[in-house]
């Protein structure tokens, strides 16, 4: 009874303090895959201390092909993932052109016609994941239940301000 009421105010009622977005799994695989590697050497090391010496044979190609499988993951999915793709970057410009053409009164959006504004007025910011955006972390968890106010989403909502106040002082 209590893990189902739980599990739903963790997943659906609680607005976690800190999301890294997907940062820590690449260093989480490389991780795992280490100890898969130190697993495998300490089963070739235990079937040599066995004096079975075929097997061993058999077992040297998994450390070296889970290291090639590390290196692959990191080349095809962690250091990519570290970029904004080409898709995400050419909507937030078409988004940017569409507003500056708006401000300057034109029906239609010309071709680069916010380049020398970007380049101008460029944002660090701009092209950052939604997730990770300081000003989402400020939201407030909902109550239990709807129009019904309990002393508990009360507290946790003073706690969350306080900590949120703390921390936009620090990053200031």
């Amino acid at each position: 009874g209590s893990l189902m009421v739980y599990k739903k105010q963790v997943l659906y009622v609680y607005q976690p303090v800190y999301e890294s977005g997907g940062t820590m799994f690449p260093t989480a695989c490389d991780r795992t895959l280490i100890g898969l590697v130190c697993g495998h050497l300490t089963l070739i090391g235990y079937t040599v201390i066995r004096q079975c010496y075929h097997e061993p044979m058999w077992l040297f190609p998994l450390p070296v092909l889970t290291i090639y499988v590390m290196g692959y993951f990191r080349r095809h999915y962690a250091n990519p993932s570290k970029s904004l793709s080409m898709e995400r970057a050419m909507e937030c410009d078409r988004i940017n052109d569409i507003r500056i053409a708006i401000q300057k009164g034109l029906d239609q959006p010309e071709e680069g016609i916010g380049l020398t504004e970007r380049r101008r007025e460029f944002d660090t910011n701009s092209y950052m994941k939604p997730v990770l955006d300081p000003s989402l972390a400020m939201m407030e968890p909902m109550y239990y239940r709807k129009g019904e106010q309990d002393v508990m989403t009360d507290e946790v909502r003073d706690r969350l301000r306080k900590y949120n106040r703390y921390a936009i002082l620090s990053i200031a």
